[in-house]
């Protein structure tokens, strides 16, 4: 029998994970579901954690996330056996750009009976970054909705540093944080140039502006820089704009609203199995949403097996 091992991240959502918790557990009680909960506090709570559970010399176990994006780019670095490990999420960050695209309830009773009582299976793509530090130290990182360097980093970079998250996410509005920064940079915003390669392709240069590496559609608290992303076709989708004049950046932004930027001759969509980027200076980038440091060399690749249940 596969265990059910509950984690939960005491600070996502602006405590909105513990109340969402406080349901599951009423709901667990009333269905006598058996199960472990194990409570976070940190990234590197949330990584061991998942790493004891999923050992090689560990039973089967179904994971179930209550926690944001970060929460889960969390777990999935902590997963040592996929094959024997299943996954599922309870939504309770500030943008849920996963929970969004997978298109789950946000009702805790809905969607725990559908996960335990008629559960689907989805074989989902995972991402994989690697990068040095300013340091020189290696860094290699897993990620599940994107990852990407330049604005749509920036952003992130910013908004994980303000103050001003904490209190919208407490208002329910957590991902207007990132449409107020994500204006500001695209009139204020200052990147180098940026070399790229797309699988053994010829290296192109360009002014950057954006490069995003996409599982799902969604990042940033719903904006689709990549609409035709498929998180079980195996392939990375690319968002790669170059740097605009101010009027013509906010003129993409609505574009990006749209779903329609693809349009714009400053902007590729492109599909691959790895790519690699070199700025000509430091430059943010995230994972997942989470920004550890700048960097000036990243390597993107997309690998399959995350059994997500549903």
């Amino acid at each position: 029998m596969t265990d059910y091992h509950f984690i939960v991240n005491r600070r996502s959502g602006s405590g909105a994970c513990l109340a969402k918790w406080e349901e599951a557990e009423s709901y667990l009680k009333e269905e006598k579901i058996p199960y472990s909960v194990h409570f976070t506090e940190s990234e590197a709570d949330a990584v061991r954690i998942v790493s004891e559970l999923t050992g090689p010399q560990q039973p089967a176990c179904h994971l179930i996330i209550i926690g944001g994006d970060g929460t889960l780019n969390s777990a999935a670095q902590g997963i040592v056996c996929m094959e024997k490990t299943r996954f599922s999420c309870l939504a309770g960050g500030s943008a849920n750009d996963f929970a969004k695209d997978m298109d789950l309830s946000c009702d805790i009773e809905e969607a725990l009976d559908a996960i335990l009582h008629s559960p689907r299976e989805r074989s989902l793509d995972y991402g994989e970054i690697v990068c040095k530090s300013a340091e020189g130290v290696p860094f290699r990182r897993r990620f599940l909705i994107s990852s990407g360097i330049g604005f749509d980093a920036q952003i992130c970079a910013i908004a994980d540093r303000s103050h001003a998250k904490k209190l919208l996410g407490k208002l329910g509005l957590g991902s207007f944080i990132y449409a107020g920064i994500g204006v500001f940079l695209m009139l204020f915003g200052r990147y180098g140039r940026a070399r790229i390669r797309i699988d053994d392709g010829e290296d192109f240069e360009i002014p950057l502006f954006v490069f995003a590496a996409m599982i799902h559609k969604f990042e940033g608290g719903g904006f689709a820089f990549c609409p035709d992303a498929d998180p079980s076709d195996g392939w990375l989708d690319l968002c790669i704009a170059r740097k605009m004049p101010a009027i013509r950046t906010l003129y993409a932004f609505l574009q990006i609203i749209k779903e329609k930027h693809g349009r714009l001759p400053e902007v590729d969509i492109l599909r691959c199995k790895k790519a690699q980027v070199k700025t000509s200076r430091p430059e943010w980038f995230h994972i997942d949403g989470e920004t550890p440091f700048r960097t000036n060399e990243i390597r993107f690749s997309v690998n399959n097996g995350l059994h997500f249940i549903y």
